[in-house]
């Protein structure tokens, strides 16, 4: 039987009902899985709207599990784009929203959930984190929580960062805490403003995995921990190159200068060989952003190529529809431009970084944009490529951009 809220969005309870308490098994099984859910939160009737904090791949599922009536979650159309992904996501009622752009229909789909009585789930900083810490929550969903007016549940991970690192193949044997929070009702929706609604939110899910493991101490079990780490930790700390860093099992090392370390159980950086930098990612991560910003602003001229890549399979699209390759080629970027060049490093577009929209990274690391109304996924099959680092140096050039900076 399927729970029908509109044309295009369903939920197939027999699904549901089936899946939910596998899920439930393999989570404790594979993750230590504690759960914590106050009284207040298991006597709520639906609907409400959940809001987790974002560490890995397996939250919308691990959030979804704990609650008794089922949760239909806006969903990155980018998931949809794969059949089997879109057939699981669509029988458990998921929505998709292009990231990081507005989606009225997505609004529209969210209301008749409401009004049929579904609880909806959202995801407040619209991407997993990249180095432990929680990202800045988006407005718009404090404008969803006045706009639906329903109580307000938080769902806050612990653990989660390392057990399905973003930058990993192989999941990570270790405790995962899920703790539920009511934080807002009806009445207190409104009441407060919306400033007041953001930072009861931003309280609520602000949370730093690296700190909390360096008091935790809990050791984490699983292959190759360090693998493709690259993909976040894209500077080197000793020699400050840019794309030097080079993984493989546990270790991260720069092909210029030769500095490595290790990844150990507890999820920090040791050498025999080098003094350690930095011990964990989340200040790595830190340092090298402050670096990109002071190379970025250290080019004069501003037609000079700050950051290139080869190598690189190309895709277009639109929204959740399958992706078209169009070949293996390169990209460039100046202060103004970013180029795309095909296998004979011929140019076969060049789009103004002022023009750029939706960017984001998306499934298996790729760098996801919409230009001239078409959307471009831009990958390494090797999985060497650091998205994370165009994407923050393309948002950095754009803020400057607007700044006059």
């Amino acid at each position: 039987m399927h729970k029908r809220i509109s044309r295009n969005v369903s939920i197939s309870r027999k699904f549901y009902n089936f899946l939910r308490p596998l899920m439930k098994l393999w989570f404790h099984f594979q993750f230590h899985f504690i759960v914590s859910i106050p009284p207040d939160v298991a006597a709520l009737k639906p609907p409400f709207l959940l809001l987790p904090n974002h560490q890995g791949f397996w939250d919308p599922f691990m959030a979804g599990a704990y609650i008794k009536s089922p949760v239909f979650y806006i969903a990155s159309d980018a998931i949809f784009r794969y059949p089997l992904f879109k057939f699981f996501m669509g029988l458990l009622g998921a929505i998709p929203k292009q990231k990081a752009q507005s989606d009225m229909e997505s609004i529209k789909n969210i209301l008749k959930i409401k009004n049929a009585g579904g609880n909806i789930g959202v995801f407040p900083e619209g991407r997993r984190t990249w180095n432990g810490l929680t990202l800045p929550l988006i407005f718009s969903t404090t404008k969803l929580v006045k706009l639906l007016k329903i109580p307000v549940v938080t769902a806050l991970f612990k653990g989660g960062y390392y057990s399905h690192p973003r930058w990993g193949i192989h999941l990570q044997k270790g405790e995962v805490e899920l703790a539920y929070s009511l934080v807002l009702t009806p009445a207190d929706i409104k009441k407060y403003t919306p400033e007041e609604i953001h930072t009861i939110l931003t309280n609520a899910l602000t949370f730093d995995e690296i700190e909390y493991q360096e008091h935790k101490r809990q050791i984490f079990t699983g292959k190759k921990p360090a693998e493709h780490l690259e993909q976040v930790l894209f500077m080197c700390p000793s020699c400050h190159k840019i794309n030097s860093m080079y993984s493989s099992g546990n270790t991260l090392t720069c092909k210029e200068c030769g500095y490595s370390v290790g990844f150990s159980p507890y999820r920090s950086f040791t050498s025999s060989t080098h003094n350690v930098v930095f011990s964990n990612i989340r200040d790595w991560d830190r340092w090298q952003q402050k670096e990109m910003e002071k190379y970025i602003s250290g080019f004069r001229n501003k037609d000079t190529v700050m950051l290139t890549h080869s190598h690189l399979s190309v895709q277009t699209g639109h929204r959740e529809r399958t992706m078209k390759h169009l070949f293996t080629g390169s990209i460039a970027l100046t202060f103004h431009y970013l180029v795309i060049k095909d296998s004979h490093e011929n140019i076969y577009k060049k789009f103004m970084v002022k023009d750029i929209t939706g960017i984001n990274v998306q499934n298996k690391e790729k760098l996801d944009f919409y230009a001239e109304g078409v959307l471009y996924n831009i990958f390494d099959k090797k999985r060497r490529f650091s998205a994370y680092n165009w994407l923050t140096t393309i948002q950095y050039l754009q803020n400057a951009q607007e700044t006059g900076g």
